[in-house]
């Protein structure tokens, strides 16, 4: 996998406020961006201990991100970001979290394995990929713009798509 500080490397060197990690999971990305303060949400009890051996870089809440909205004030974030997480809910779902999302922070940015990628057949529960994104998806989610990084999971694993939704 590439180091994905070379994907959006601008997004790396803002001086962010805040940061939304949207199912942060182990937080992959969003410890890499420079920010003063971050909350890590996710539903999982695994990431969600993951997360909180960074309790020094960022405070945790056990959250589903279709609460999002209900928790977090408009414009209370310069980032909401979104690593492999997106593809975890329904598409109809997916597009009412990036409104939230907009609402709540400056700017959103979402990393999403385009089509089955990373798609297990085995999965199941939060872990299966409940919609395979494509470029018109993202576009009709509501993002601005859509960049792909081919091989981004990996070796012979496709593409995946980083979208970012400015307000």
């Amino acid at each position: 996998m590439p180091d994905i500080r070379t994907i959006i490397p601008d997004l790396f060197s803002l001086p962010l406020a805040s940061i939304l990690d949207c199912g942060c999971g182990s937080l992959p990305v969003s410890l890499s961006i420079p920010a003063k303060f971050r909350v890590g949400i996710d539903v999982l009890p695994h990431a969600l201990l993951c997360a909180a051996a960074h309790g020094d870089r960022i405070f945790v809440m056990n959250l589903n991100m279709m609460s999002i909205g209900d928790v977090f004030l408009p414009h209370s974030f310069s980032l909401a970001l979104f690593t492999d997480s997106l593809e975890h809910i329904p598409f109809i779902d997916a597009k009412h979290v990036i409104a939230t999302a907009k609402n709540i922070a400056t700017t959103v940015v979402a990393f999403i394995p385009e089509g089955s990628t990373g798609d297990n057949p085995w999965d199941a529960g939060y872990f299966k990929h409940k919609h395979h994104w494509s470029e018109q998806d993202c576009r009709d989610a509501g993002f601005d713009t859509v960049d792909r990084y081919p091989n981004y999971h990996g070796e012979g694993q496709g593409a995946f798509l980083a979208t970012y939704g400015l307000m």
